[in-house]
């Protein structure tokens, strides 16, 4: 019984997702929060780590996948909580 508990935990493998997270992404998200309160009060700007010509433009996206375009109200809900 033993022998087949340990095959059984030697096959078991420790689970690594597929999907890799930047950490660089986590700091510059921090770093540009501090320095765009000071600068803007009516903006929140996120520099993205991808370059401007490796960013799909809106027009080659699906209208299907496109992002509907926010409200004041929520422009203003995030303007609140964020700044």
């Amino acid at each position: 019984m033993s022998s087949l508990t340990s095959n059984v935990c030697a096959t078991i493998r420790k689970h690594i997702p597929l999907i890799k997270f930047r950490s660089q992404l986590k700091n510059a998200i921090g770093k540009s929060v501090d320095t765009n309160v000071h600068a803007s009060t009516s903006t929140f700007v996120v520099k993205s780590s991808v370059p401007r010509e490796a960013a799909v433009e809106l027009s080659a996206i699906n209208p299907k996948f496109r992002r509907k375009m926010m409200t004041e109200e929520e422009v203003a809900f995030y303007e609140r909580i964020f700044l």
